[in-house]
């Protein structure tokens, strides 16, 4: 039998949601205001070519709140986060759409010895 979980609006509204000026190219949120009104907003990361992609958003900082959601989206199939993760991404880049050129917003699939391991694709 599986778990139940039940998450109130007021843990979802908990999240610490990032809604101050971000940096570049990761999207995490300064830790200074003279930081963040710099004229290439970037970190050191960001400003070695750390990462493989040209800018990144997040809806909320991930601390222990936020990953025990996602690993309850992953692992225990609360499918219900998944919609309302999609939701609240949604209206992330509906807000900064303008300022953001993508070409494509491409979901990353999970491997399937991965679905496997989590029980999403169970073989016969």
């Amino acid at each position: 039998m599986r778990a139940v979980y039940l998450l109130c609006q007021d843990c979802l509204a908990g999240f610490q949601r990032i809604i101050d000026r971000v940096r570049g190219c990761c999207g995490c949120p300064f830790e200074s205001t003279a930081a963040a009104e710099s004229q290439k907003p970037l970190c050191r990361l960001c400003r070695l070519g750390f990462y493989a992609f040209d800018r990144a958003r997040s809806y909320a900082i991930y601390d222990d709140a936020l990953s025990e959601a996602i690993l309850m989206l992953k692992y225990e199939e609360v499918t219900c986060l998944g919609e309302w993760f999609a939701a609240r991404l949604a209206e992330l880049v509906s807000n900064i759409a303008p300022a953001w050129s993508a070409d494509v917003i491409v979901p990353v699939p999970l491997h399937l010895d991965r679905k496997r391991e989590r029980g999403h694709s169970r073989k016969n």
